[in-house]
């Protein structure tokens, strides 16, 4: 998204066990990369903000069933793509995190509006244990149960 101006945005929402929003985000960084590249920058920036808020992750979701396959599979090799992932299964690996699971794009809105709304701000947002007004009614509808 946006890689006509030479950025790449990206959005993720954190969720309790209950399904509460403990966390969104929403960076732009450098650069254009494909759709399964920029998916997985996404996972890997989102592993390590929330890391540095001391929250774990037991379920990795994405609605990129190809991001999902890559992590995974047990390939390690040398295309950027497979870098990221490496390090993204390194990242879960230490921090004892879970699984990776793919996820629908109806249930997944709330990032998809994060990674539109990244254009709006000039560096990273972030969100911890509350949620911008905007975001409120998709965020309802994405719960899983």
């Amino acid at each position: 998204m946006f890689t006509e101006m030479g950025y790449t945005g990206i959005g993720g929402i954190v969720r309790d066990y209950t399904g509460k929003v403990v966390f969104a985000g929403s960076v732009k960084i450098l650069g254009s990369f494909d759709p399964l590249t920029a998916e997985l920058l996404a996972l890997r920036e989102g592993l390590v903000l929330v890391s540095n808020f001391g929250l774990q992750i037991h379920v990795l979701e994405s609605d990129s069933s190809n991001a999902i396959s890559l992590m995974n599979s047990a390939t390690n090799g040398l295309a950027a793509m497979d870098i990221i992932a490496g390090y993204i299964k390194s990242l879960m690996s230490i921090s004892g995190y879970g699984s990776c699971s793919f996820i629908p794009k109806s249930r997944n809105e709330a990032a998809s509006k994060l990674t539109k709304l990244s254009g709006s701000f000039s560096t990273l947002m972030y969100w911890h244990r509350e949620l911008p007004n905007c975001l409120c009614d998709v965020v309802a509808k994405d719960i899983p149960f």
